[in-house]
């Protein structure tokens, strides 16, 4: 099956998953990393692991993380319900306010409380009704917040004949639902020794451009990274595209021997990228890009 909507049921739900989201935040990423586009059946496990969040997929339904899009969504074929999961860090005071506040979903079309949000325990539940859309549209949202300040909530914009099976479908995410609290960043090994007090940097001059990429890693675990040029840097891969940012700060960790070895950048905001960083011929190769190890003027 293929998740069909209308040409406007496609624009409200691309804006209205900005406003399910309402973070602020750098993008959602999954470790048993969905595609984007790619749709995963019923029982898939989805992993948020830099914030320690997964779910399972209900049975019968299907998931999508859109293309460029944060928010993982899910439809089942015959249900009038589109369900959207948002991941991030927020307290219960944040959830409450965004849950208390309308919102403009597109041109025209807003999303706005009927009453004010419900809380018990740890989590949070509101009712909107959606106005100025071609179809007539209502929306719950349920959120969990975590005993370490991650929030995972859960949109469901249905419609009248959808209204009767949000509940059972939200309750099974719930059901499924972990938040555990990350572990701390372990380093050991040739790279981490390498690294520490020491700053990797490359160099890129071509086709008109320049730029400078430096990461400084300090011995107590903590890492900065910064940019400087004209042109867009994309040094990291994993769960975070950390090189849309100018400079980042947050706590990084290497194990593995010198043919081969991770380095993890773990950010503030507990999102997380990957580094591969290797010797090869005498020469330290990151991501297959040649870099420098050199001395560190910002932190030993």
């Amino acid at each position: 099956m293929v998740i069909e909507m209308t040409r406007w049921k496609h624009q409200l739900l691309r804006a209205l998953i900005v406003c399910v989201v309402m973070l602020n935040a750098a993008s959602m990423a999954f470790a048993v990393e969905p595609e984007a586009g790619k749709i995963y059946p019923g029982k898939t496990a989805i992993e948020v692991p830099t914030l320690g969040v997964s779910f399972v997929i209900p049975d019968g339904w299907e998931g999508v993380l859109p293309p460029q899009q944060s928010v993982f969504m899910m439809a089942k074929e015959g249900i009038e319900v589109q369900l959207f999961i948002a991941v991030d860090k927020m307290t219960m005071a944040e959830v409450q306010g965004h849950l208390s506040q309308p919102s403009q979903v597109s041109e025209g079309v807003f999303m706005e409380p009927t009453a004010a949000p419900l809380v018990k325990g740890n989590k949070v539940s509101g009712t909107f009704q959606v106005t100025g859309s071609p179809q007539e549209l209502s929306a719950k949202a349920f959120a969990i917040v975590g005993e370490h300040g991650v929030s995972v909530i859960i949109m469901a914009l249905h419609t009248e004949a959808g209204a009767a099976h949000v509940g059972q479908v939200t309750a099974q995410v719930e059901q499924s639902l972990k938040i555990t609290k990350l572990q701390p960043l372990k380093s050991s090994g040739f790279w981490h020794d390498q690294l520490k007090g020491k700053q990797l940097v490359r160099f890129n001059n071509k086709n008109g451009s320049s730029d400078k990429e430096q990461f400084y890693f300090c011995s107590d675990g903590r890492f900065k990274r910064t940019f400087h040029g004209g042109a867009y840097s994309n040094s990291v891969n994993g769960t975070l595209s950390m090189a849309s940012r100018d400079g980042n700060v947050g706590r990084w960790a290497a194990t593995g021997g010198e043919a081969g070895s991770a380095i993890v950048l773990q950010n503030e905001d507990g999102t997380q990228g990957q580094l591969t960083i290797a010797r090869v011929d005498g020469k330290v190769m990151v991501n297959g890009t040649r870099w420098f190890i050199d001395t560190n003027d910002i932190c030993q």
